[in-house]
């Protein structure tokens, strides 16, 4: 029987920072981990053909950056598959900025998705790195700004 979970937190981020893998989705572990209580699972966006983005480009507008193509948003349709025949039918879905990371999130199909700011990229801002992940890393283990955060 599935189980639409309020307790697992998707993040979708265009840096991946994550341990999920083929072998860790494949893993006895990973879904019965998922399915017991609080969770957080990164993802990185589906493929996006092309390095990088044009410099100074608008989060509001997709044109200019690189987007999903038609394989990325194939394996973003699979991916949340994967979750749902794994009994996650609903998740809370945070994504950054990025037109990529945020249509994967939708195309993912576990709920609504709300787009945080903290898990932006720093690729061309490196000075923001090890602040922005001490934010981020004190926001999941807190909980505490719930402004910032989709919990």
């Amino acid at each position: 029987m599935k189980t639409a979970l309020n307790s697992l937190l998707l993040l979708v981020i265009w840096l991946a920072a994550s341990g999920f893998t083929a072998s860790a989705a494949d893993s006895n572990q990973f879904w019965p981990a998922l399915q017991s209580g609080v969770q957080i699972v990164l993802l990185r966006h589906a493929l996006a053909p092309g390095t990088g983005d044009p410099a100074g480009f608008n989060f509001n507008d997709c044109a200019p950056q690189r987007n999903l193509s038609a394989t990325g948003r194939e394996q973003a349709r699979k991916i949340g598959e994967l979750f749902r025949g794994n009994g996650i039918d609903s998740a809370r879905v945070c994504s950054s900025q990025w037109c990529r990371c945020l249509e994967t999130a939708r195309l993912l199909e576990l709920g609504p998705v709300t787009e945080l700011p903290i898990i932006n990229s720093f690729f061309q801002s490196f000075h923001r790195k090890e602040r922005q992940t001490r934010q981020l890393t004190e926001g999941l283990i807190n909980k505490t700004s719930h402004s910032r955060w989709c919990w």
